[in-house]
Parts: structure tokens; C-alpha cells; sequence
């Protein structure tokens, strides 16, 4: 009995880990897509600055590479909520290799 209660116990932290950290993630990726959208910004304004002939193109360079940096960074972030979403999933008895009751991303990844 009480290695089924240290199983059960066992089994309740591991799904409350999981959705802390994929409600971490939901936050992370929120941010993320903020710094990307403030990083198009600077790009857009920093290429018009530039088409005007008020800066030269090392301003556009710099900002689109901060763009890519950002991009990046929101590519990571999502793959880390996907595999947060796939942790929950085996915490609460799925299968790692399912690809049952995914997310739309995930699907895709599943029918390839």
C-alpha cells in the first residue's frame, strides 16, 4: 500500500511540474512574440531611414539581425512549450510516442 501511495504521489508531481512548466512556456512564448514584433519594428523603420537616405545600410543590418536573433529565440521557446505539451501528455499516462490529441503544430510534426 504504500509503495502504490509513493507511485500515486509520485505520478501527481510529476503532471503539476509539467503544467508549471508548459504555463511557463504559454508566459516565455507570449514575451517572445512581443520582442519579435518590436524587433520588426526597428527593422522597418531603420529600412525606410535608410531609403529616405537618412542612415546607412549597417543600421539595417544590425536590425535585421536583432529580427533573426528574436525569431530564433521564439522558434526555441515554442519547442520547448511542444515539449513541455508532450511531458504533460506522458505524465497523464499517454503514450511519448502518440500523436494523439496534439496540437496543430504537433500534428504535423506526426504526419510526417
Amino acid at each position: 500500500m504504500a509503495h502504490y501511495n509513493q507511485t500515486l504521489v509520485m505520478a501527481l508531481k510529476s503532471i503539476s511540474d509539467q503544467l508549471i512548466r508548459r504555463a511557463s512556456m504559454d508566459k516565455q512564448q507570449a514575451f517572445a512574440a512581443e520582442s519579435v514584433a518590436s524587433a520588426q519594428k526597428t527593422y522597418d523603420i531603420a529600412l525606410i531611414a535608410w531609403q529616405r537616405g537618412l542612415t546607412d545600410y549597417l543600421n539595417v543590418l544590425n536590425a535585421r539581425t536583432q529580427l533573426f536573433r528574436q525569431q530564433q529565440i521564439q522558434q526555441q521557446v515554442e519547442a520547448a512549450r511542444l515539449n513541455a505539451y508532450a511531458g504533460l501528455v506522458v505524465a497523464l499516462g499517454g503514450e511519448s510516442g502518440s500523436c494523439h490529441s496534439l496540437s496543430t503544430t504537433a500534428d504535423l510534426e506526426c504526419a510526417k
